[in-house]
Formats: structure tokens, sequence, C-alpha cells
């Protein structure tokens, strides 16, 4: 999967078949990565699962997790790039699920975020995200307003549980 997303023209679509696959892939071109509902696992296991360093990426069908002990996302979006979600699981064992830095864009469509010792989604910077129909794990995983970032949340619910103060 590495070697196809590395040799993919700009604009390609690359079909994963089902299957886990390992992490520490890197999008330095416009890129759909298009996977089969639950049945795609893209694990970092001690680096980011897809690391996006380019505008034009989009994922969909996919789970991205982290299951390494290193406070690394398991998606990282970098200084200018922007990453399109539509129905992926963004899971994190570690401190993040998914970090977007300056003038980064994120969109997520019916997809959900998890970080079970951390935050869901972290923008930093002048990033911006846009939310629609998406899930994150644990309460005030999103802070409300956000401090800097830009972020819309359309129908974004926050599980009850571990953290109160959810405050969209």
């Amino acid at each position: 999967l590495a070697a196809q997303l590395a040799n993919a023209a700009p604009g390609a679509t690359i079909r994963i078949p089902p299957g886990n696959y390992p992490g520490g892939l890197v999008a330095n071109r416009a890129v759909h990565l298009v996977g089969t509902k639950g049945q795609v696992v893209i694990d970092g296991a001690g680096r980011e699962g897809l690391a996006v360093r380019a505008r034009g990426v989009t994922a969909q069908d996919i789970q991205f997790s982290h299951s390494g002990t290193r406070e690394l996302p398991a998606v990282s979006v970098y200084e200018g790039a922007d990453l399109q979600l539509q129905d992926c699981e963004v899971q994190s064992n570690s401190a993040v699920a998914l970090s977007a830095a300056g003038q980064s864009v994120v969109k997520a469509r019916d997809s959900s975020f998890t970080a079970r010792n951390g935050t869901a989604l972290r923008l930093t910077k002048s990033a911006r995200g846009d939310f629609a129909q998406v899930s994150f794990s644990r309460r005030g995983d999103v802070p409300w307003p956000p401090p800097g970032p830009r972020a819309g949340l359309h129908s974004a619910p926050c599980r009850a549980d571990a953290r109160p103060g959810c405050r969209p």
C-alpha cells in the first residue's frame, strides 16, 4: 500500500482491498483512498497511520488507528495540506486521534474520532475544520469555541462518558 501511494499519479484513486495494513503512509500528492467499510484497517503501531502533506487527499470507508504508545496521532494533516474523510474511523490509544496544523483543512462526514487516552481532534495554529455527522470519543474533546483554529460542527454529538463539558 505504501508503494502504491508513493507511486500514484496526482488525483489517482487507490482502491484498498479488505485487510489490515501497516501505517507510516505518507500522502505527498492528491490521492483518493477508498476502502470497504469495516474491512480496511491502517494501523500506525508506533507511527502515524497516515501523514497528509498535500492538498486534495481524500479517504473513504477506512479505519485509521494508532496502537502504539508514542504520542503520535493516527492521522496528521501537515501545514498547507487538506484531507477529506467520508465514513472513516480515526482511533488512537495514545494522545491524539487526528491532528491538523497551520493552514491545513480537515473536512469529515459520517466519521468518528476516538482517543482513549487523550484528545480525539486537535486543530493547531490556523488549521480549519468542517465536520458533519461526526462523533467524538469523549465529552470535552473538542473545546468550543476553539482557541484560535476555526471549526464548524454540524450534528456532532459528544458521547457522554468520562469527562463532562461538551460545549458545542
